[in-house]
């Protein structure tokens, strides 16, 4: 575990943060690793008892508001003097299951639209000065969904969901090209359908083992590849 009540060893080690759900099991894998120090970000940090247990910081930042992100997340990590971010994964997301029947369908949109499509750009941008301060090479990894793929949209529904993740892969393309004029790398991987809270378990991998296979992609990541829509086994998807 790291000792994260030490100022030193939080200022040498790797500084990674990542927003739960799949976050969880991105915290796991990166609790366990020698001189890191592993922040997770939730809603409600009173719910955070397994991210304590393995060690890691915990704050609370709301990814679909502007105040949360712009501001109460920057002062939280300066109060635990962060002083930088070299790896930050955002993947909270919210989905649900719409077809032309379904009330509220617009409003439903706009809420995931929201979440999944602008969170990412709203943390990203507030901890921009934290990442460009990392003593090694940043990056930035977005979580999308191959169902914001406009190749592989073969059974229509989900108006909202597919719409957030699309929305969500151009704006990690954009941020790809910007955040590379810092040599910040800015991922966009598709984690597959992993058994986590949000689907009931009903997934067909375990996190465990899909977060091992993304992090391999993490850790091999340069710049030039947030051009690309990754898939979780390494294989490049349509967008």
């Amino acid at each position: 575990m790291v000792n994260t009540k030490n100022t030193s060893v939080r200022t040498n080690s790797n500084v990674i943060i990542a927003l739960c759900t799949k976050g969880l099991a991105f915290a796991k894998h990166y609790s366990r690793q020698a001189n890191h120090v592993v922040i997770g970000a939730c809603r409600n940090a009173k719910d955070a008892r397994e991210l304590r247990q393995e060690g890691c910081l915990v704050i609370e930042v709301d990814v679909s508001s502007d105040e949360s992100c712009d501001k109460r997340l920057c002062e939280q990590l300066r109060e635990l003097q962060i002083e930088h971010v070299d790896l930050l994964i955002n993947n909270a997301g919210v989905g649900m299951y719409d077809d032309l029947t379904t009330d509220n369908l617009t409003q439903n949109a706009l809420l995931q639209f929201n979440v999944n499509a602008l969170g990412p750009l709203r943390v990203t941008k507030a901890l921009l000065p934290f990442l460009r301060k990392s003593p090694v090479q940043a990056k930035v990894v977005n979580l999308s969904s191959k169902m914001g793929s406009l190749a592989n949209n073969l059974s229509g529904r989900y108006y909202g969901y597919r719409a957030s993740k699309a929305a969500e892969n151009m704006i990690s393309l954009s941020l790809s090209r910007d955040l590379g004029k810092d040599n910040i790398a800015c991922l966009l991987i598709n984690p597959g359908l992993i058994k986590t809270q949000m689907n009931g378990h009903s997934g067909d991998m375990d996190a465990e083992e899909a977060v091992e296979m993304m992090v391999g992609i993490i850790e091999a990541g340069r710049v030039e590849d947030g051009t690309k829509f990754i898939n979780r086994d390494g294989n490049v998807l349509d967008w």
